[in-house]
This record gives structure tokens, C-alpha cells and sequence, in this order.
């Protein structure tokens, strides 16, 4: 009897060790799989410098000016980029 209780015990162990790294590959695959790495050349050839509105908020406003100024420092030398 004592035999089986070693033997299940250690079964127990298994799955939860085999469902636990399971979830964490998983988990790895899914956060990586989403981001990726754009080269500057084709970021200066996709992005579109963003134009504010007159409805626009402040935070609005510093948050589009931070983004056109990322693209101007990355794009000045590229001939699709700003002058």
C-alpha cells in the first residue's frame, strides 16, 4: 500500500510540474509573439507624422508632438523621411 502512495504522490507531482511549465511557455510565446522589431527604414517608410485638431487635449498635443519628433530624429537622413 505504501508503495502506490509514493507512486501517486509522484504522479501528482508530475502533472502539476508538466501543467505549470506548460503555462509558463506558453505564456512566453504569446508575450513574444506579439511584439516585434521594425527596422528604421521601413518605420520611416510606414509611419504617417500624426496632425492634431483643434478639439485635441494638451496631453493629446504632447503626446503627438513626442511621436513626430521620434520620427523626425529617425527619418532626417532617409529620403522618405521629414526634411
Amino acid at each position: 500500500m505504501r508503495c502506490c502512495v509514493k507512486k501517486n504522490k509522484f504522479w501528482m507531482m508530475w502533472r502539476g510540474l508538466t501543467k505549470y511549465v506548460t503555462g509558463c511557455v506558453l505564456i512566453l510565446i504569446i508575450a513574444t509573439g506579439c511584439a516585434r522589431h521594425i527596422p528604421v527604414r521601413d518605420y520611416c517608410l510606414l509611419y504617417v507624422p500624426v496632425h492634431t485638431a483643434v478639439d485635441d487635449t494638451e496631453n493629446t498635443r504632447l503626446q503627438n508632438d513626442a511621436n513626430n519628433a521620434v520620427f523626425t530624429e529617425l527619418c532626417k537622413y532617409s529620403r522618405h523621411g521629414a526634411s
